[in-house]
């Protein structure tokens, strides 16, 4: 009787939370996957939007994170027989491949998790950064100039919270807890540098 008992009670690990403390219900949890959804469809969307003019910027070698590539680029290319088609595509599919590992991550654990408020951080962490880490939503931004901000916007979410992934994994919690104001300095520096110190 008294094994059944203990067997049947949960073991209680000193200084380690319980999980259901970061477990959503009600209202709260139907706005948490609104919002993770809302932004996790429009960061893929505007991703895939974003690779045909990203592959029109590595055809020509141009674009907003091309200014490395000049004609040795192409020379180089050149000599080792490798047309700019061929780079191009290569560079897209490999783009493409370590987005979707990231993304699809991110899309599992919200599926096997959609009510643990640390697993939809995570989750929606890595669905924003596999979409913006390619720097493809650039190459959109270049040409149509009214969703600069919201790349701007995603781009600050998706390296910023990926980054304090490290701090929050597993449980969503800061431990030490002085490691918060570490991470609040590292969020301001990215968010004065995305958004500020290059208008200087």
């Amino acid at each position: 009787m008294d094994q059944a008992a203990s067997s049947a009670t949960p073991s209680i690990h000193p200084g380690r939370p319980e999980t259901a403390d970061t477990l959503l219900g009600g209202y709260h949890l139907l706005a948490a996957r609104v919002v993770w959804l809302t932004v996790a469809i429009a960061s893929v969307a505007l991703f895939l939007a974003s690779i045909p003019p990203f592959y029109a910027d590595l055809l020509d070698l141009s674009g907003p994170h091309m200014a490395w590539a000049d004609d040795s680029v192409r020379i180089g290319l050149e000599q080792l027989g490798i047309s700019l088609r061929i780079y191009a595509a290569y560079s897209i599919v490999v783009v493409i491949a370590l987005a979707a590992v990231f993304i699809g991550t991110g899309a599992l654990i919200f599926w096997r998790k959609p009510d643990d408020r640390a697993a939809l951080f995570f989750a929606l962490t890595l669905v924003v950064f596999g979409a913006v880490w390619p720097n493809t939503l650039d190459s959109l931004a270049s040409i149509h100039p009214g969703l600069e901000a919201i790349v701007g916007v995603l781009d600050t979410w998706g390296f910023a919270s990926f980054f304090l992934l490290f701090y929050l994994f597993p449980d969503g919690r800061f431990v030490p807890r002085w490691t918060r104001w570490a991470a609040v300095v590292l969020v301001l520096e990215l968010v004065l540098a995305e958004h500020f110190l290059p208008l200087r």
